[in-house]
């Protein structure tokens, strides 16, 4: 699946899912979108093709929606993290090769000899060896990405975005919608720019340490460097000798050459040979060194993580984040799943209500839903009103808690939408919004003592009705209970 359409699913979901009163796209709107995308779909499906749908899908809901947006709508077209991916990988490839050029003296100070156990060499080639180990037990890996040294880089490159508070005015949807997308592109994709940093990194070792070897020929052709050698942890050449052939040894037998055995390293000893010894031999060794076990392997661990970052692009699993938006979607697609109608009387549910009542309804009947919201009837209109339902939707009043539970409005209405509805069709249920409710009640020191009140007063005007009642409550308070009469 391509980058670009994954990365349309997942703004088209926070879109969505931030505008959960349908103030950028309305219920109809969408289903264009899906008819656009080829719903109805077959019930059987595969993965690839509900993909296919998907992002077709979403490309037309974010065409729905951006000519609605204020304000900067670049962020709906281009990664959030490509533009400072860039920036960091070019800063640490240049500061890579300024550092293993100018920092790799082949003389100390201002003499003119090579020790041939010069420690950035050596410590490029043994650091090399450690990294290439922990590789294997990270490259098969797809979590392994963002472990260790790239998985820290990341999360210092690409911090969570602010969230926005729950109590910030509509006027932020955009930014909600913004917010959202960037955090769930930044989990989704942490693995995936895992390995892109790791392949940098790579190539930047690589950089570093070719920049050493063009350091070694470039001052080497400007002076004659004189090789010697001094440690603290080899006294004699036989010492020293397993060592050297150890990490010499292969470049030495490429160039035909012979590595010198322990009396030759001894007159090489800088306490026994102020003069030093002709150095080119030793550079090119090491040139070759550097190019077998840094240079070629970086290389292909580059490559590797790169192909890797790619096949982690094309399986991102954007539908582990928020489930139930994509078992909805695709409920709908499918004509899978439950028609519910919402009558609200005398009263505006809020965004969060609205999102809480899809919610609570998707776990209630253990399925996806297709809310339609009608337009409410007014107070005083409870003996005239007339509601045109679909044909098996599940149809439901939406009542205030706030309000004062009375038998001449709100159980009038009840009984009058229940006699019209046709044989067979499913009962009213009942919604209660407690939003307004709870926040005032906060204030006082009795308020669990009110809203138990408020409860029962609503429960006993439905007592003898057959009817289920859900309570929906901004402070996450959801309880539905069933009334049998």
């Amino acid at each position: 699946m391509k980058l670009s359409d994954t990365r349309n699913i997942v703004i088209a979901q926070a879109l969505e899912e931030s505008d959960s009163a349908g103030r950028l796209i309305s219920d109809a709107e969408k289903r264009l979108a899906e008819a656009a995308a080829g719903a109805p779909l077959p019930q059987a499906t595969g993965k690839s093709k509900q993909n296919v749908f998907l992002a077709k899908r979403a490309s037309s809901v974010i065409g729905t929606i951006e000519p609605r947006l204020d304000g900067d709508r670049s962020w709906l077209r281009s990664s959030p993290f490509r533009s400072k991916f860039s920036i960091f990988a070019i800063l640490l490839v240049i500061a890579a090769a300024l550092f293993g050029y100018y920092t790799n003296e082949l003389a100390k100070q201002d003499t003119e000899r090579l020790n041939i156990l010069q420690f950035p060499l050596m410590g490029i080639i043994v650091w090399s060896l450690l990294v290439y180990l922990t590789e294997l037990f990270v490259i098969f890996r797809r979590e392994g990405a963002a472990s260790g040294i790239a998985g820290l880089i990341c999360r210092a490159l690409f911090p969570p975005p602010i969230s926005l508070k729950k109590d910030e005015n509509e006027s932020s949807l955009e930014f909600r919608a913004r917010a959202l997308y960037q955090s769930r592109w930044r989990q989704i994709n942490l693995p995936a720019l895992s390995a892109r940093v790791k392949g940098t990194l790579h190539i930047t070792a690589l950089i570093l340490a070719a920049a050493a070897i063009t350091g070694m020929y470039v001052k080497g052709i400007a002076k004659e460097y004189k090789a010697e050698w001094e440690s603290t942890f080899f006294e004699t050449g036989d010492q020293l000798e397993p060592f050297l052939k150890v990490i010499l040894g292969p470049a030495a037998t490429i160039l035909g050459d012979e590595l010198p055995d322990g009396e030759q390293l001894d007159s090489l000893k800088k306490v026994n040979n102020p003069n030093g010894q002709n150095a080119a031999k030793w550079i090119h060794w090491y040139a070759v060194t550097i190019t077998l076990f840094v240079l070629l392997p970086r290389l292909f661990l580059a490559i590797v993580w790169h192909f890797k970052s790619l096949a982690i692009d094309r399986n991102l699993p954007f539908r582990e984040i928020s489930p139930a938006y994509y078992d909805r979607v695709l409920a709908l697609a499918t004509g899978d799943s439950l028609g519910i109608v919402i009558v609200p009387y005398a009263h505006n549910a809020g965004d969060n209500i609205i999102q809480g009542i899809r919610t609570d309804m998707e776990n209630h009947f253990k399925r996806a839903v297709s809310i339609t919201w009608l337009d409410q009837i007014s107070f005083g209109d409870e003996d005239d009103a007339e509601v045109q339902l679909p044909p098996n939707f599940q149809p439901m009043l939406l009542f205030n808690f706030a309000s004062t539970p009375e038998k001449e409005t709100h159980l009038a209405l009840y009984r009058k939408l229940s006699g019209d509805l046709p044989e067979n069709a499913k009962p009213y249920q009942v919604i209660l919004d407690c939003e307004a409710f709870d926040r005032k009640a906060d204030s006082f020191n009795d308020a669990d003592e009110r809203r138990a009140t408020r409860l029962s007063a609503w429960q006993n005007l439905f007592a003898a009705e057959k009817c289920e009642i859900h309570i929906i409550s901004d402070h996450n308070i959801v309880v539905t209970e069933e009334r049998d009469g």
